[in-house]
């Protein structure tokens, strides 16, 4: 898990909003779309690894993974989260 004083200073490197810890239910969701193979990041590219954590953009539109407990700041390999379904 990461450290709740990282998080606290942490922002989206390209909106500037705060992040959060997501949520369990969130990081399965995701997870569960990435083993169907119909996850991508903000690239384009599908993402084949699974995450064991991310932070989430204020608005809860982008995710940015936490693999090995080492957030991933990258915007091209951040998840947009709208491709989600309900």
């Amino acid at each position: 898990m990461i450290e709740p004083k990282l998080v606290a200073v942490l922002r989206c490197p390209e909106t500037g909003q705060q992040l959060e810890i997501a949520t369990e239910t969130l990081i399965q969701r995701v997870n569960t779309a990435i083993r169907s193979g119909q996850l991508r990041d903000h690239q384009e590219q599908r993402i084949v690894r699974e995450i064991g954590d991310g932070l989430v953009t204020g608005d809860g539109s982008r995710l940015y993974p936490i693999r090995d407990q080492i957030p991933t700041m990258i915007v091209g390999e951040s998840i947009p989260l709208q491709q989600l379904s309900d």
